[in-house]
This record gives structure tokens, C-alpha cells and sequence, in this order.
């Protein structure tokens, strides 16, 4: 996961990671774990009560097992939505902004206010009689029968699945999900006496927990429908972008220029002569502006665009490839026919190994240019020169 994804996770992780917890602690799920527990052991109840030593270990490998077998398939499903969010890019702000309404409705649902709507399950009353070993099978079970039950929820990430547009993404966040949802039944497992008082105590009190979750699954609603989650996602970016570069960089030589519509920031990295690393962080000034891949044809698609490239010359030369840390996907271009490669919007972090010809003095090339499936595209950057000295002392970015 690069450092922008780490950056859009510290947001949409937790989110989900609560909405799993509220999920276990709804009344369709919190009553029953008594009964789930009792399935994926094939103990009674009063057995749980008492257990100890093996039984204990039976338990807490039942109630492993039966998360794995949902989270299976919950994590498919993120996966799933993610792809399609890339697949369908170009309308990802109409649809998020849909999602959005749909999950507000969702958050009313669950705290009453919408009575009867996606409060239903659809389950076998089946009682499972395998244990362990049809522990994974009755997650799975779970995890397809009370997905409308849990759906208020589970729409939220699914949701913000499809606006991470990446199927690994969509997939990481429904596992966060999961966790939220599962651990609680592996600890209950483990601490099964404890357990039924904390359930008792949450029961009493379940009035707050259905508000609290539901109002948590409104805001998320309204931000997304609104556009506003995607801002703040976006300035997350920004500023992990300039965090990392600065961390990375440190008292390296930098230099930074913006033209046509792009910030970049060059510096000098892992200075071991007579070899050197060149990072470029290419970052759009407009939210929605994609900087174009460098698997890009150097004439663009039809004329338009020009791959994200790194040259150098003097006494610098290309020790390797130009690589960025960043996925390629694709996106429709106003007058353009076929689809374009870029990079997600936001910054991307570019990496080029060099060798040194001794000292003296090397230039830089840079090229770019961004673009938005909305607003077209910038003037392509081509070869724009950065000169760079090197010294004994090292390197030095300035004017010949």
C-alpha cells in the first residue's frame, strides 16, 4: 500500500471498523451469539457457561473459524464493489454522491425512524450439527442471511468501497469491517461468562447504541453525498504527500516549481556516489486531475496527452527504470475515444535511479501533463529542464 492509500485508510479503516462493531452489537446479531457459539462448539449453553481448558480452546477456534467463514465473504464482496468503482470512474462522483443518499437512508433505518426498511433476514433455520467443522460454513451462511439484517451498515463500506475505485482497497476495508464484527465474537468466545453481562448491559441500553450507530452511518451518508468525504480524503492525500516527501527527503537537496497547473517537487535521495536516486512528486492543484501514466505512448491517445516522464543528461545518466507509486487505471477524456492511462488523482511519487559521470553539471528533463474526465486537460509539460550541479559536497539544484 503506498503512502497515499496509508493516507486515505486512516480515514475510511476506522469508519469501517466501527460500523462492524455496531453491526455485532445490533439487536439481530448481539441476542444470538449465545446460539452461534453453541452451533460451532455443538455445546450447550450452560456448557459454555462452565467451560474450561479444552472446551475454551474449542470455543475460541469455533468462533475463529465461523469469522473466517464470513469474512470470506464479505471481503469478496468489497473487492467486488471496488472494481466496479474503477470500472465505472468516470461516474464516480454521481454514483458516490447516490450512495450517499442511500446511506443516510440506511442510518435512519437503523435508528427506527424508517420501521421495517432493510431490518429483515433472510436465513436458514437449519441447526447446524458439524461443529468446528461447519463453523466456516455457518459464517458464510451468516454473512449471505442477515445481510439485510446487518445492511444499514454494511451498505456504509460498501459505499466507501466503491469510492476507494481499487478492488485490493475495497477488499482491505471490508476485512476492516470484519474485524470489527468478528473480534467481538472471538472475545466473547474467550471470556464467555463476562460476555453475557456485557450483552446484558448493552441490551439495556440498546436505544443509544441503534442512535449512536445510526447517526454515525448519517454523517458518513451526508459527507459522501455532499462531496465532502472525497475533499477531505483528497487533502489527507495532499498532506501525506508533503509529509512523506519531507521525511524522505530531509536535508536533502530540493527544489520545487509548479507550471501548467501541476506542483513539483525534485529532490536528491540516497546519495551514495556514484550512484543517486531522483524523486519527483507530481501533484495537480485541482481535485479530479489525473496526472497521465508513463505507460502512456509519447504522442498521447489520438493526439492528446504526454506520459509522465524523467529524463536526465550531463554527468547524470539512468541507472534503471522510471517507476511510480502509484496504480495506473483508466478514465474517458472529453474528444478522446478510447480510454486514457493515469494515475488516481492527488499526488503521485515518481522514482529514478541514476548514475554519476563524476563531477559537474547535469539537467533534469521533466514532462506532464494532467486531466480530468469533466474538465479536459492541461498543456502537456515537455522536457522542462532542471539543472543540478554536482560537487564533492554533493549535489546542488540552481542555475547554471
Amino acid at each position: 500500500m503506498t503512502a497515499l492509500a496509508a493516507a486515505a485508510a486512516a480515514v475510511t479503516f476506522p469508519v469501517a471498523f466501527f460500523a462492524g462493531l455496531v453491526s455485532f452489537l445490533s439487536p439481530c446479531v448481539l441476542p444470538l451469539v449465545p446460539g452461534y457459539l453453541s452451533y460451532v462448539t455443538s455445546l450447550s449453553v450452560s456448557d459454555l457457561v462452565d467451560a474450561r481448558g479444552g472446551r475454551r480452546g474449542r470455543m475460541a477456534a469455533g468462533a475463529l473459524l465461523f469469522v473466517l467463514g464470513f469474512t470470506a465473504v464479505l471481503v469478496s464482496g468489497g473487492a467486488l464493489f471496488g472494481y466496479v468503482g474503477r470500472t465505472l470512474l468516470d461516474h464516480q462522483e454521481v454514483v458516490t454522491r447516490v450512495l450517499g443518499g442511500f446511506t443516510v437512508l440506511m442510518g435512519l433505518s437503523f435508528m427506527g425512524f424508517l420501521p421495517g426498511f432493510a431490518q429483515r433476514e433472510f436465513r436458514s433455520h437449519r441447526r447446524p450439527v458439524l461443529g468446528l467443522a461447519g463453523a466456516p460454513l455457518l459464517g458464510a451462511v451468516f454473512a449471505v442471511g442477515w445481510t439485510p439484517c446487518i445492511g444499514p451498515t454494511l451498505a456504509a463500506v460498501q459505499a466507501l468501497a466503491w469510492s476507494e475505485a481499487s478492488a485490493a482497497r475495497g477488499a482491505l476495508l471490508m476485512a476492516a469491517y470484519c474485524l470489527g464484527l468478528g473480534l467481538p465474537f472471538v472475545l466473547a468466545a474467550l471470556a464467555f461468562r463476562r460476555a453475557l453481562g456485557a450483552f446484558g448491559l448493552v441490551k439495556r441500553h440498546y436505544q443509544w447504541v441503534l442512535r449512536t450507530g445510526g447517526g454515525m452511518l448519517v454523517l458518513v451518508g451526508v459527507l459522501l453525498a455532499t462531496g465532502v468525504w472525497n475533499d477531505l480524503v483528497y487533502r489527507l492525500q495532499l498532506w501525506s504527500a508533503e509529509s512523506t516527501t519531507a521525511d524522505r527527503t530531509g536535508s536533502a537537496p530540493t527544489t520545487r516549481f509548479t507550471e501548467n497547473g501541476v506542483t513539483v517537487t525534485l529532490s536528491v535521495s540516497d546519495w551514495k556516489p556514484p550512484r543517486a536516486t531522483l524523486t519527483a512528486v507530481f501533484t495537480p492543484e485541482e481535485k479530479g486531475f489525473h496526472l497521465y501514466s508513463t505507460e502512456l505512448p509519447a504522442t498521447g491517445i489520438e493526439g492528446v496527452g504526454r506520459p509522465t516522464s524523467m529524463g536526465v543528461t550531463g554527468v547524470l545518466r539512468a541507472d534503471g527504470q522510471l517507476t511510480a507509486a502509484a496504480e495506473v487505471r483508466t478514465i474517458s477524456v472529453p474528444g478522446v475515444g478510447a480510454p486514457v492511462p493515469v494515475y488516481p488523482d492527488g499526488p503521485v511519487t515518481t522514482t529514478l535511479p541514476v548514475r554519476l559521470d563524476g563531477n559537474g553539471d547535469g539537467t533534469v528533463l521533466l514532462g506532464y501533463a494532467s486531466c480530468s474526465s469533466e474538465e479536459g486537460c492541461t498543456i502537456p509539460v515537455s522536457d522542462r529542464p532542471v539543472h543540478l550541479r554536482v560537487t564533492d559536497e554533493g549535489p546542488v539544484f540552481g542555475d547554471r
